[in-house]
């Protein structure tokens, strides 16, 4: 059993939700206005996870590290947040088995909040319309802050709002960007590898350990809790 006082933060995108194909087409309508060619919604999936501006200078480049021309950039980024805005959660749909997972931590002994690099005024109307916002009481945007993953800061101002040490917290995402954070943060990580990064090896993500079904996730915090409190050591699973 859990003891009190422990935490679970979760990446939203790719890992609660596949946001996908409202963000694809979003970049598709934004690229019309522009005279740009999308780069399609498989594209779009390995191009999600560090932020909206982000996102775009890597659909119009085909480039993760790359960077749009600046005039090209801002059209195409504000024509996106615009169109994205009008359509959060007409194709995106929660993943299988997340709302029973939710429910059951809830309703357990873990505080929950939700750590995305999604700008803010997408992730709250999202997490409502997809009928979880109800689960998080505390919920850290792209720009809520300073710093973003992987930058530990918002790892580390959810659990100072929680009330959770660091040592008794869980990150849960599908990304590096996720697991580096919770690294830089001192804090525990869980691999999803069903989001957009795909199943890839454990030590490239760092992560402490996998799974491949939301469903797998309570018995996991409860080992790696359990592990902690017993001899003070991380544990990982496959």
């Amino acid at each position: 059993m859990t003891k009190p006082g422990a935490a679970v933060l979760f990446d939203l995108d790719g890992t609660l939700i596949d946001s996908a194909p409202d963000i694809s087409d979003a970049v598709g309508q934004a690229f019309a206005e522009c005279g740009l060619t999308p780069p399609g919604e498989s594209a779009v999936r390995g191009f999600i996870g560090d932020g909206a501006a982000r996102l775009i200078h890597r659909a119009i480049t085909g480039c993760s590290s790359g960077e749009a021309e600046p005039a090209v950039f801002r059209k195409a980024y504000e024509w996106f947040l615009t169109y994205y805005e009008r359509r959060l959660y007409r194709r995106s749909t929660v993943y299988p088995g997340v709302v029973e997972m939710l429910d059951q931590l809830y309703h357990g002994q873990w505080s929950l909040a939700c750590i995305t690099n999604k700008p803010e005024r997408f992730t709250v109307p999202l997490l409502r319309a997809a009928s979880l916002e109800k689960f998080f009481s505390v919920v850290v945007s792209g720009d809520s802050l300073a710093g973003r993953k992987p930058d530990p800061e918002p790892i580390i101002h959810a659990c100072e709002r929680v009330r959770v040490p660091l040592d008794r917290a869980v990150m849960i995402g599908d990304s590096v960007t996720d697991h580096t954070a919770a690294k830089r943060a001192g804090v525990q990580s869980v691999f999803v590898s069903y989001g957009y990064a795909g199943k890839v090896d454990l030590a490239a993500h760092d992560a402490d350990a996998m799974i491949n079904t939301m469903s797998e996730l309570p018995a996991i915090l409860s080992r790696m809790m359990s592990c902690q409190d017993n001899d003070g050591s991380l544990v990982g699973s496959s």
